[in-house]
């Protein structure tokens, strides 16, 4: 197991990235409606 820190650490990476993602991807599906 690593170390809990490393473990948050990647998670608030990912959990970060996946929001960013999901943002840009609500932005464009309204971009693309109007």
């Amino acid at each position: 197991m690593p170390p809990l820190e490393v473990v948050v650490g990647a998670w608030q990476i990912d959990w970060a990235a996946l929001v960013l993602i999901v943002a840009s991807g609500m932005l464009y599906g309204l971009g693309v409606r109007t």
